[in-house]
């Protein structure tokens, strides 16, 4: 199947939590679940859409992760002075994307903002989806997310696992239960798509 699928097109490539549309649209398939009668994704991959059920299909191509790169990644844990990821997609103008193996990274907690960070947890959380720069493939992968488009592009709520609506500055709010949370985040947060930002005409495929 081809087509407009509203805002998600058919093959488009999306990031795990992207919303896909609602129930009143379609039926959850592969990778996809529900909340509050939205449908969003759980993976890094491609949508297809047969018989009005939505899948996310994972891709597999396995990339050379190189130093200067920009990539998008999920975090898994986070520690006293690191935050420690796991890559999705190297962003450039041949997509690649990551299944497996899966690579490891990891955001200093010196890497994460140019001011003095208390708590690192006030900055990245698990399961926040994060746009950043490889600075070093040496003795293992790190990023930085310093500049003002890297950074949290994605995020949910450490309650109730709602998506996060930016309200302002590095401040997030849940829709959902009212929950105020702070990141680092980066000045693209909410309009970060595969196929390019959907406020404006600046395209940033992968």
């Amino acid at each position: 199947m081809s087509g407009d699928l509203g805002m998600i097109k058919h093959e488009e490539l999306i990031i795990p939590g992207q919303e896909l549309g609602t129930l009143e649209e379609y039926l959850p398939g592969e990778n996809v679940y529900e909340r509050d009668g939205k449908l969003y994704s759980k993976v890094f991959g491609k949508v297809s859409v047969k018989n009005l059920r939505i899948s996310v299909h994972p891709l597999k191509e396995i990339p050379r992760i190189k130093e200067g790169e920009v990539v998008i990644a999920t975090v898994t844990e986070v520690k006293e002075n690191v935050a420690i990821v796991e890559i999705l997609a190297i962003e450039g103008e041949a997509y690649r994307g990551i299944a497996s193996p899966i690579y490891t990274a990891a955001i200093p907690i010196s890497q994460i903002a140019n001011e003095f960070i208390k708590d690192i947890r006030l900055k990245l959380r698990a399961s926040d989806i994060v746009r950043a720069r490889v600075i070093s493939t040496q003795k293992g992968i790190f990023l930085t997310i310093k500049p003002p488009d890297m950074g949290v592009i994605n995020a949910f709520c450490s309650i109730c696992r709602r998506p996060l609506r930016r309200v302002s500055g590095n401040t997030l709010r849940c829709d959902h239960c009212n929950t105020n949370e702070t990141r680092k985040l980066s000045n693209l947060y909410g309009k970060y798509f595969m196929r390019g930002d959907k406020y404006g005409s600046d395209p940033r495929k992968i």
